[in-house]
């Protein structure tokens, strides 16, 4: 089951690499390719080079973060103290590509400082699973305008709280606890809490709550994830 796992966040990952490596190589060859046939017409000019060497060096910049991100994320044997803020970013810059494609924001608001001792991939599969349930969950709403997802990290006597949470709705009053029982006992969710508690020695609460974002007000739901 466990290498089952592994295998799986594995493959997830190599598919959210090659789309985030797509764009930046398609661009890298319309650029160069459009240079190339303009110098052989005699067309090319300094500031056509220049303006394609810029884009070579920020895209193989680029490419290169991409790829690192994506081994370190495969080396998930080793436990040692990680940057939360680090860890955050990381997975967001794994999941841009869904998130675009569906038209959703993401906001961000953490501590800098915060330091976790653990398996770094390990609270990466933790945010994706979850993250992958908001989604499904924002796209099920057709009535939804905008769509937002907020995650907000912070150190709390001495633990720290994560909580991430959407605007995709509540349910009636009379169809709210079945609403959250099936939210906590996807699959996903599952095996979120598994790793946070087995891992982290933490725990996983999920509630409604209302919102103001931007003089508008929102429902949705909160994923709070606790680490001692």
């Amino acid at each position: 089951m466990k290498n089952k796992t592994k295998y799986d966040l594995e493959e997830k990952i190599i598919n959210v690499l090659s789309n985030l490596l797509k764009e930046p190589l398609y661009q890298l060859f319309t650029m160069s390719s459009g240079t190339l046939l303009n110098a052989e017409m005699n067309l090319a000019n300094e500031k056509m080079y220049k303006e394609t060497l810029e884009l070579v060096s920020k895209n193989t910049k680029e490419i290169i973060e991409t790829i690192d991100i994506f081994i370190n994320s495969l080396n998930d044997e080793i436990e040692e103290s990680f940057n939360l803020g680090n860890c955050i970013q990381t997975m967001t810059k794994l999941i841009q590509p869904f998130l675009k494609s569906n038209n959703i924001f993401v906001h961000i608001n953490y501590s800098y400082d915060i330091k976790i001792v653990g398996i770094e991939v390990k609270l990466i599969q933790v945010f994706l699973n979850i993250i992958n349930n908001i989604i499904y969950i924002l796209e099920q709403n057709k009535t939804l305008r905008e769509k937002h997802i907020f995650i907000e990290a912070k150190s709390v006597n001495e633990k720290v709280e994560i909580k991430i949470k959407d605007n995709g709705g509540t349910t009636k009053s009379d169809d709210k606890n079945s609403f959250l029982k099936n939210f906590n006992i996807s699959k996903k969710i599952a095996l979120a809490r598994k790793i946070v508690k087995e891992h982290f020695f933490g725990n996983i609460k999920i509630y409604d709550e209302g919102y103001s974002f931007n003089n508008k007000m929102f429902n949705g739901r909160v994923v709070c994830i606790t680490l001692n």
